[in-house]
């Protein structure tokens, strides 16, 4: 799964993983159980370098913020990204409290987006001047498994040094700041690697409500598109994928141990549904 890889990845070139969780999801609903607390054991082996931090309630959306945010055309349902907004924001004043007046580079990524260790090392040292107003990360789109790679960059995860905290907010940086500085090659979006159950609660709800349809929960169809490689909502275009050149662009450190754990999924089947898609490579 991709937060062991993850977590596998990260572990040797960090100083601290911080881990921000909402007891609601992104969409308003309340959850039965925490990630955090589903997958305790496989925090375990990394739990020195990690820190829990656990929104218990989001509060009531901020007004100004719904109003901008409605005019977006892609944001279907504002409360939605609000929360999402704050959910990553959370961890900022944490990270300002507990190391002020010290030289640092916080990675504002997502769960699913892994630098290059390479990258990371070096923003210890040549790149941390380049990452005062944020230095973003170009990677790979990866979808489904490390089989499928979209034609298209992704520019979303960054770097910001602790010169930077003081300035736009890890949310504006992400959303709404050009891309003035860019690491080329810098490392991997995994989107989509998940069970097909996963999969579906995910559908359900993250931010993008407007895709929270049943044919886009349906197993079948679901598998269909992770055996062809194509978009899970069905965009086409540079939503679809091509196949992944492994050889050439590398894997994240420990992608090749976790193997046998579903990231290479040569065969995705699921005990509920009888037809097996077979992925080629």
């Amino acid at each position: 799964m991709v937060v062991e890889l993850r977590l596998k990845h990260l572990f040797p070139v960090v100083d601290e993983i911080v881990v921000t969780e909402a007891r609601e999801t992104h969409s308003g609903k309340p959850k039965t159980e925490l990630f955090i607390d589903r997958y305790r054991n496989t925090f375990q082996p990394y739990l020195s370098k990690v820190t829990f931090l656990v929104i218990e309630k989001f509060p009531d959306p901020d007004p100004a913020y719904l109003k901008r945010k409605g005019e977006v055309a892609w944001m279907a349902d504002a409360q939605s990204w609000w929360r999402e907004s704050y959910q990553r924001l959370h961890p900022a004043q944490y990270i300002l409290d507990k190391y002020a007046g010290q030289r640092y580079v916080v990675l504002a990524c997502d769960g699913d987006e892994v630098p290059r260790r390479s990258v990371v090392r070096d923003l210890r040292g040549p790149l941390y001047p380049r990452a005062a107003d944020g230095l973003y990360f170009e990677m790979y789109f990866l979808y489904y498994n490390f089989r499928w790679v979209k034609p298209v960059r992704w520019y979303h995860a960054f770097a910001v040094s602790d010169q930077g905290m003081r300035g736009a907010t890890l949310d504006e940086r992400r959303v709404e700041r050009p891309r003035l500085e860019i690491v080329p090659d810098a490392g991997w979006h995994l989107s989509y690697f998940m069970s097909l159950q996963d999969i579906v609660r995910k559908v359900a709800s993250f931010a993008h409500t407007e895709y929270d349809r049943a044919e886009f929960r349906n197993l079948t169809y679901i598998l269909d598109r992770i055996a062809s490689g194509r978009d899970l909502y069905g965009r086409g275009g540079a939503e679809d994928c091509e196949p992944y050149p492994a050889a050439v662009h590398g894997l994240p450190e420990g992608a090749e141990e976790l193997s046998g754990k579903g990231l290479w999924l040569v065969a995705y089947t699921d005990p509920g549904i009888r037809k097996e898609f077979k992925i080629r490579a």
